[in-house]
């Protein structure tokens, strides 16, 4: 049976192994990572499976609430066909959108006046823009 050899480096006698400080180094940066990524992650998947979920399977315990049994459309059926979302939903983009143009338009002629017009406390303005994004 071959062994596998390992890259020492540092001063000679050290034994410090270049594969051992790199996996320490990814657990340390990782790990936490990965512990971030679910719990920022966890509410959007739990709000993913509650959906397909009956109304008898929310409220029953005996199983893991992680997973679904039997799925169903039945919530979002009861959302398109007896709420106003569809209109809810294009009331929101209509609103965002037009939101977006104003601010959009304002911001550039700001911008437009800030850059190439001179006028007094013009660098305190851009300042103060600039302050307030931090």
């Amino acid at each position: 049976m071959a062994s596998l050899a390992r890259l020492k480096v540092g001063k000679p006698g050290t034994g410090r192994v270049i594969g051992d400080r790199f996996f320490g180094r990814a657990v340390r940066i990782y790990l936490p990572l990965l512990a971030l990524l679910v719990v920022t992650l966890f509410p959007f998947y739990w709000m993913a499976v509650t959906s397909f979920k009956s109304a008898s399977e929310l409220f029953d315990f005996s199983v893991s609430p992680l997973w679904v049994r039997e799925p169903t459309l039945d919530w979002y059926q009861h959302l398109f066909t007896q709420t106003n979302f569809p209109h809810w939903a294009f009331n929101t983009a209509v609103v965002a959108t037009v939101s977006t143009l104003i601010s959009l338009f304002c911001s550039v002629l700001a911008g437009y006046s800030l850059a190439r017009l001179r006028y007094r406390g013009a660098d305190s303005i851009g300042w103060g823009i600039f302050v307030t994004y931090l």
